[in-house]
């Protein structure tokens, strides 16, 4: 199903003024992305009609926040980005927040690679794996360092959606 331009509009202004906080702040307001997801809901009722509108925008919403509710309680997530995809979820549904998230974790992850070897080169990339699999294999939960923190997961949000929007749903 291709995006309605009124929703991909929309989505687009969140995600903008998203980044824009979250890059100044380090955080996401609620005033940000609460009303995002009531819009979201009444845009698909409006839509499509009480339930299937109300289902499609609840099960997304659902879907949304359920992804990164584990990552944020592990403390590697804000909850900020928690509610932007469930907000997100709300515009595109169930699939679509699950394909968002997972070209958005690629971008992630890809950006995050680059920042690294810009740093310390090849060695740093090297350090990075070979941590993450040592942490993996001694099931130690990542050591996160909360003042450094990093890149802003608007961003990779962001780009998967945009990803999501040129070239749609994987899965």
């Amino acid at each position: 199903m291709k995006e309605p331009l009124e929703a991909v509009a929309l989505c687009s202004l969140l995600l903008g003024i998203a980044i824009c906080l979250d890059m100044r702040w380090n955080r996401i307001p609620n005033w940000l992305t609460v009303p995002a997801c009531l819009t979201g809901i009444l845009y698909h009722v409006w839509s499509n009609g009480l339930a299937e509108g109300l289902l499609f925008s609840l099960q997304g919403l659902v879907t949304g926040f359920a992804i990164l509710l584990i990552p944020f309680l592990l403390g590697g997530m804000g909850g900020g980005d928690v509610k932007l995809l469930a907000a997100l979820g709300s515009w595109i549904g169930t699939s679509g927040v699950f394909n968002l998230f997972l070209y958005g974790a690629l971008a992630g992850g890809i950006i995050a690679l680059i920042i690294v070897a810009k740093r310390s080169g090849f060695k740093g990339i090297k350090n990075v794996v070979l941590g993450i699999f040592l942490d993996f294999i001694a099931r130690h939960k990542p050591q996160i360092d909360k003042k450094n923190r990093g890149l802003p997961y608007s961003i990779p949000l962001a780009a998967g959606y945009a990803t999501y929007v040129l070239i749609g749903r994987v899965i």
